[in-house]
């Protein structure tokens, strides 16, 4: 039986009056990349952030391996195995790009085999490894971005939009490094405007409507739903 990694329940949060999240439920388990659809201003990134403690949950669970984080700090959640890849990438500039992943592991001891992992996923960051992130391009962000997250062994990796903003084949190029990192066992939840590549790649998904979830179900019925074919695939 596969085991849940993160469990979601009866999530409420918002800003102000502003209701984001009505008691959204949600599972990912291990191995697993559930994706996360809908259209924008739904509240997929008010969610991720929600996960990963950067916005307070007004009501609801979050549980990560078994245990209760829903009161935790952020930091306290990167110690417990969650991270996230934040919507615009949000690099730190002035830094270069192998002090921006020292960072990225600064809640474990210091590991230079980690950082030769991250080079050897994503082999453009070695040549740049000297650089300010600032002088990278959007596409090599993204990899910084995720590979900064990659550095503190996430037990769960939460992305949110990578292929925003990026060419075509920068995009090709990140989905494929994302399902890498997929068949290598981390379990992702992935919110990305691109519905039709995150059902692409992903193994089961949920579409988010005005803060709540209105369908879920494996990726590939998802995709062939007409109602999400209709709305989200432009078919």
């Amino acid at each position: 039986m596969t085991s849940t990694v993160l469990k979601v329940t009866g999530l409420c949060a918002g800003y102000g009056r502003i209701e984001a999240l009505r008691g959204v439920d949600l599972e990912l388990k291990a191995g697993q990349l559930v994706a996360l659809v809908g259209a924008n201003g739904v509240g997929k990134t008010t969610l991720l952030r929600t996960i990963s403690g950067l916005i307070n949950a007004r009501a609801g669970h979050v549980e990560l391996l078994g245990q209760d984080i829903t009161r935790l700090a952020a930091e306290q959640r990167v110690r417990a195995g969650l991270a996230q890849v934040l919507e615009g990438r949000q690099v730190f500039g002035p830094l270069s790009v192998l002090d921006n992943l020292r960072l990225g592991g600064y809640t474990h001891k210091p590991d230079p085999g980690r950082i030769e992992e991250m080079f050897n996923l994503f082999p453009i960051l070695r040549t740049k490894k000297d650089q300010g992130a600032w002088q990278l391009s959007g596409g090599q962000q993204q990899m910084l971005a995720m590979a900064r997250a990659l550095m503190s062994r996430p037990k769960v990796l939460l992305l949110d939009e990578p292929s925003m903003g990026l060419a075509p084949l920068l995009i090709k190029e990140v989905f494929e490094v994302i399902k890498r990192l997929k068949d290598s066992g981390v379990p992702i939840l992935l919110v990305e405007q691109n519905a039709r590549a995150a059902l692409a790649i992903a193994d089961y998904a949920y579409v988010l409507e005005t803060g709540s979830v209105s369908l879920s179900g494996p990726a590939a019925q998802l995709a062939a739903d007409e109602r999400v074919r209709s709305a989200y695939l432009g078919v």
